[in-house]
């Protein structure tokens, strides 16, 4: 009868036996994913570098086209010109036959920068407004008192202004209003941000800011940089909602 210790002794080695067994099946396909992982890790961190590299030149070629803005309005209060009455031809933009204009010089200047910083006619419209509309959606998201009820006929300009004047942050609100006059710029002439209350997921209601617009196809749209990329024309149906009067 074979003794309790070399009992223990061959489960043991069995034991051992076993486990490097498994180690040795498994090794190839241990060393496989860790390969695609490490892989798969090297991809995150090189179209991480392509985005921050594309958000850093984007804000680099807004802050020169701000700095001729300012040079440019300096030269026409200089000259006795009112610096923020509102002008009739407006700027000029790639995308449109005529000028664009808000009503207001100083806004006009800021869409023009901010629009052209981000897109060129090497692209075609919708790539281009998409761009510029990446650009408002991941902006830093900022409550601010005066930016609470939009009232009144002003109050798109009066919000868009306060977004780009406070570097490119705001609520959705004041998102909303930008983005209607960078469409605009962009050749959406029908874009137009309106104050809304949306039922939410769970059932409830509440304010939001979204830009109503035809996009090129022809369909109505809705933008909401609430949702980043993925509120990119949106179908008008796509959410259940009530324009909102303060």
């Amino acid at each position: 009868m074979v003794g309790l210790p070399v009992v223990v002794v061959l489960v043991l080695v069995s034991v051992v036996a076993s486990v490097f067994a498994t180690r040795a099946f498994m090794a190839p396909q241990i060393s496989e994913q860790t390969t695609e992982a490490s892989e798969a890790q090297e991809q995150i961190e090189v179209l991480t570098k392509r985005l921050e590299t594309t958000i850093r030149e984007s804000a680099e070629r807004e802050e020169q086209l701000r700095k001729e803005l300012e040079a440019a309005q300096e030269t026409s209060k200089d000259k006795g010109e009112k610096k923020d009455a509102p002008t009739a031809g407006g700027v000029s933009s790639p995308w449109l036959e005529e000028g664009f204009s808000t009503g207001d010089s100083t806004l006009d200047g800021e869409v023009k920068a901010f629009c052209d910083a981000r897109s060129d006619r090497s692209m075609d419209r919708e790539t281009a407004a998409f761009e510029v509309f990446k650009g408002v959606a991941w902006s830093d998201y900022v409550e601010r008192d005066n930016a609470q009820k939009p009232t009144g006929d002003n109050w798109r300009v009066e919000y868009a202004r306060q977004y780009y004047e406070n570097d490119c942050t705001g609520n959705c609100y004041e998102f909303a209003a930008f983005v209607m006059y960078c469409l605009q710029y962009m050749g959406y002439p029908d874009a137009m941000a309106e104050a809304v209350v949306l039922e939410l997921q769970g059932g409830d209601w509440g304010d939001h800011g979204l830009v109503f617009v035809t996009n090129a196809q022809g369909d109505s749209c809705l933008c909401d940089t609430s949702r980043g990329v993925d509120g990119w024309m949106l179908p008008s149906g796509a959410y259940n909602y009530e324009i909102k009067t303060f």
